[in-house]
């Protein structure tokens, strides 16, 4: 249990040095119903936020033979954190007094705290989250009769849900997997909502000058918020920071957050990348851009196809119509427009033993890249990417090309968490495996300063193991 009260403590002391800033708690959960009244948590989110608009969250119960699934959201006046009083033995204590149980056999409880930091180092606003993971619950859940039965029970209700996946979604628990290899185990996971982020939408530059809104926590003093910012041609003399508190940065306070806006001159440069902290720790960053100065021209030429990128992104999401074949040409459309040399096999009947993609960069190094929209070894993935990487890379050795570097590399629709195991055995073998979040990422870069496709590649063979 050493481990598990390490994360814990690590998740605990973020969360108190930062508690004056959260105000609202939503708690989402799914349960088993087991005999005597006990029920078995399945998976639960918790969140912190700095404010919400309790209006927007679902006031939801459901209670049926087999599941209880609630929404709890409450306003954080005691002591928020007496729900991990007992998360040793998997007891989780909730605002309403009442408890959950994770299923747990010989200490088996196993958490992983993130601070953050990977989000903000890909341009993403800073949220700190605790998983726990619990033991195997695919016996209990039988017990019950099964999943194929909890999903008519559902599927028969008052209000009816197309089963358990249906109900994931509507309590925003999506990342669950049913048929995750690693098992059907209970799952928590708590989150603390960012409490300082740059107003992306409004932020931009025009003319010679950055206009930089942002939104704070209320209750944050604005003395130790530090704006800071890298102009696009990074001279020394460009950058600069400014304080919250300074006269410059008008602030409103508007449905319970503070929200500032200043501007600060950049010169002729068409972008410049902001950096938002408070009490020295970095909560946000984001590249704003002149909207007139488009400066990947590629995504300025895209734009008259897919203004929005709707497109791109459903592709990329696995959610599309045909989510295998549109992952495959959402990644060749999102290579294609960070400058890659992009070859398109996986939807050429007559080459079906190809990898999906191959990506050159501007040094010619080259990606090889087989997509899922599941886990990264679906369907023997892991090893066939391994036969055809090597395979080319004794065609490159034979025609005099040893010098070119090769990538095999994994490109799934899911989040990196919930395939970690998958994860890890494409690594052991140097498989780099790109999942959600680094899909998200890349999305969002589309209309910054485009990195050079080497930059990328650079980036995917930091995803291997040192």
């Amino acid at each position: 249990m050493g481990e598990l009260n390490d994360q814990v403590d690590r998740f605990l002391e973020y969360f108190n040095g930062w508690r004056k800033g959260y105000k609202i708690g939503v708690f989402s959960y799914i349960t088993l119903n087991l005999k005597n009244d006990k029920r078995l948590l399945i998976a639960g989110s918790l969140r912190f936020y700095p404010q919400v608009d309790a209006s927007k969250i679902l006031n939801f119960r459901h209670e049926s033979k087999s599941i209880t699934a609630e929404i709890i959201c409450w306003e954080l006046k005691d002591d928020p954190l007496k729900l991990f009083d007992q998360i040793t033995d998997g007891i989780i204590s909730m605002p309403n007094g009442k408890c959950l149980q994770m299923h747990v056999e010989k200490n088996d409880v196993w958490s992983q705290f993130n601070s953050g930091n990977d989000l903000t180092k890909n341009n993403n606003p800073r949220v700190a989250t605790l998983k726990l993971m619990g033991g195997d619950i695919l016996g209990l859940v039988g017990s019950v009769g099964g999943l194929e039965d909890i999903d008519c029970e559902l599927q028969t209700s008052t209000i009816p849900f197309n089963g358990l996946n249906d109900l994931f979604w509507l309590l925003d628990l999506g990342w669950y997997q049913l048929g995750n290899p690693a098992g059907l185990r209970s799952e928590l996971v708590v989150r603390a909502e960012n409490l300082v982020v740059l107003d992306r939408d409004r932020s931009m530059i025009n003319g010679e000058k950055a206009s930089i809104k942002l939104i704070m926590a209320s209750n944050l003093p604005k003395s130790e918020l530090k704006i800071g910012i890298m102009p696009w041609d990074r001279s020394y003399e460009g950058r600069k920071s400014i304080s919250g508190d300074k006269e410059d940065v008008e602030w409103l306070e508007e449905a319970g957050v503070f929200k500032g806006s200043v501007e600060i001159g950049v010169g002729e440069n068409p972008a410049a990348l902001v950096f938002i902290s408070h009490s020295g720790i970095l909560f946000d960053r984001w590249w704003i851009f002149d909207p007139e100065k488009h400066i990947n021209h590629r995504y300025a030429a895209y734009k008259a196809i897919d203004s929005e990128l709707a497109e791109l992104k459903k592709f990329l999401s696995g959610q599309s119509k045909n989510p295998a074949d549109d992952l495959e040409s959402g990644i060749a459309l999102l290579l294609g427009l960070f400058g890659f040399a992009v070859f398109h096999y996986g939807l050429t009947p007559r080459l079906q033993e190809a990898p999906d993609l191959l990506a050159f960069t501007e040094i010619s190094q080259l990606a090889v890249i087989e997509c899922t929209t599941g886990i990264p070894n679906e369907n023997n993935k892991i090893s066939k990417l391994i036969v055809r990487t090597e395979r080319i890379r004794s065609s490159l050795l034979d025609s005099g090309n040893a010098h070119i570097e090769v990538l095999p590399i994994i490109v799934t629709t899911s989040a990196r968490d919930s395939v970690l195991k998958g994860v890890e055995e494409a690594e052991k073998h140097g498989v780099a495996v790109i999942t959600k979040e680094n899909l998200d990422s890349l999305i969002e870069r589309i209309q910054q300063p485009p990195p050079l496709p080497s930059q990328l590649f650079a980036e995917a063979k930091l995803l291997l193991p040192h």
